[in-house]
């Protein structure tokens, strides 16, 4: 695993998270969550994004070899 690039995905889907739920509140779609919940969404969004990009990096090093 490469920290940075993993540090990057983990970065990207916990933004992407936040600005969902950001969209979902400014929209009325859902009420607005506590503090603990956004940062709750935000970081299993994160480590998803990390997980699923490092997944696919490593199928992609065995497809080439």
């Amino acid at each position: 695993m490469n920290p940075k690039r993993t540090a990057v995905l983990w970065f990207a889907g916990g933004l992407l998270a936040l600005v969902v739920v950001l969209a979902l509140v400014a929209g009325g779609v859902v009420p607005a969550p506590d503090p603990g919940h956004v940062v709750a969404v935000v970081g299993v969004a994160g480590a998803a994004s990390a997980l699923l990009g490092e997944r696919r990096h490593l199928s992609r090093l065995e497809a080439s070899r």
